[in-house]
């Protein structure tokens, strides 16, 4: 009934550009959608991290891209985990293990409150 998808991190780190990613979303969409057209499409946000805050304006570039594609179709949902893992504009240092790119259990606690909410 429901497919969450976290993708982009990766790929704009490993300077893939944003259309590239969106393009090879797209065709990820496709397939889960031509395998049942009442799955509903959870996009999750990019999330910010220390290790790679010099990347956030590419990150926010596909969020408001996600943002979008959601809006122009009912069967997707976007779910911003970016804002919630900041204090005001700076990233909450805390949310990270010892590399500063991955999430600690206090991280994942605030994408659980997040992402709860759209589990159906």
């Amino acid at each position: 009934k429901q497919v969450f998808i976290y993708e982009g991190d990766n790929d704009i780190a490993g300077d893939r550009s944003c259309k590239l990613v969106l393009s090879q979303l797209t065709e990820i969409i496709n397939k889960i959608k031509k395998a049942n057209t009442n799955t509903q499409i959870v996009l999750i946000s990019v999330k910010p991290s220390i290790a790679r805050w010099h990347l956030k304006r590419n990150y926010k570039k596909l969020n408001r891209k996600y943002k979008n594609l959601a809006k122009k179709n009912p069967n997707i949902t976007y779910v911003d985990v970016w804002k919630p893992m900041l204090n005001g504009k700076q990233l909450k240092p805390d949310i990270f293990t010892q590399d500063n790119l991955h999430m600690n259990a206090k991280g994942y606690q605030i994408w659980q409150s997040v992402i709860t909410n759209y589990i159906n």
